[in-house]
């Protein structure tokens, strides 16, 4: 895998600890800074002031949920790339997921190297955007 360029700063949005934990230590040791969030209400309250570029959303948090979270991450800071991931994949998640804003899905389980083949992706558009 190559390096992901230029660096990037992830957050993280499950209720799961274990899947916080495992994601926010995969990214680390690739120098990925990641800073993880255990629900929508505490990620919210830092979504003004948090320096990432790349969000890990969970559809189904407890309270504030992927789905509301991703509305409101479009109107206080649009210019932020999510990645929807969950454990169930109904009928139209999917679909439902990129028509709400997001710019990428993962089912889980999903491999590191799917995570990483998502950020790579999402890096390469980035940097190919006018400034």
């Amino acid at each position: 895998m190559g390096i992901i360029s230029p660096p990037l700063s992830v957050a993280i949005v499950d209720d799961e600890r274990s899947v916080r934990t495992s994601l926010s230590r995969l990214l680390r040791s690739s120098g990925i800074q990641a800073e993880a969030f255990s629900s929508g209400a505490e990620f919210s309250e830092r979504l003004q002031t948090g320096n990432w570029q790349v969000v890990l959303l969970d559809i189904h948090l407890p309270g504030l949920t992927g789905f509301e979270l991703l509305k409101l991450i479009r109107e206080q800071r649009s210019e932020l790339c999510v990645i929807m991931i969950t454990g169930y994949e109904g009928p139209d998640v999917k679909r439902r997921a990129f028509e709400a804003g997001a710019k990428g899905f993962l089912l889980k389980p999903f491999t590191f190297s799917e995570l990483y083949d998502a950020l790579q992706t999402l890096c390469s558009k980035r940097t190919q955007m006018p400034a």
